[in-house]
């Protein structure tokens, strides 16, 4: 038997979806074009001249915020629903991440260097200082 989430398991699982991320993501770009394509706080009269809308057309965009998108509660909305979509998707990856930076499964030994295919090595006589310093010069 399968124990339901809670409300807030729900809403904590939404806001971690990368699934919202990318919705996100797609909205804002479209609408950011449109705010790019709309030129932005014009006067009525220079809207409905431009784009040859009806005053029923221009009240309607109005209303809906077009011509101050960046402003709008809609937009900032948006921008704020991908805000804590973003910081609850980095909370929740945080420790895996915290271990694989910590707890390597991959070790960067000399076993890994001689396993890849693309390498040269150069074997060069002397100190360690006098070959960086050949190096540096020939860099």
């Amino acid at each position: 038997m399968s124990k339901s989430k809670s409300f807030s398991d729900e809403l904590w699982d939404f806001f971690c979806s990368l699934k919202l991320a990318i919705i996100t993501l797609i909205l804002l770009a479209v609408t950011s074009i449109i705010g790019t394509v709309i030129e932005q706080n014009l006067a009525p009269q220079e809207y409905m001249q431009k784009y040859g809308m009806s005053e029923s057309t221009y009240k309607a965009l109005d209303a809906l915020q077009f011509f101050d998108m960046y402003h709008s509660y809609w937009f900032l909305a948006l921008m704020g629903i991908f805000a804590v979509n973003l910081i609850c998707c980095s909370i929740k990856r945080l420790p895996r991440i915290i271990k694989i930076v910590r707890e390597p499964t991959l070790k960067a030994d000399d076993g890994l260097f001689r396993t890849f295919s693309n390498k040269e090595e150069i074997v060069a006589q002397g100190t360690v200082e006098s070959v960086r310093d050949k190096v540096a010069a020939v860099l």
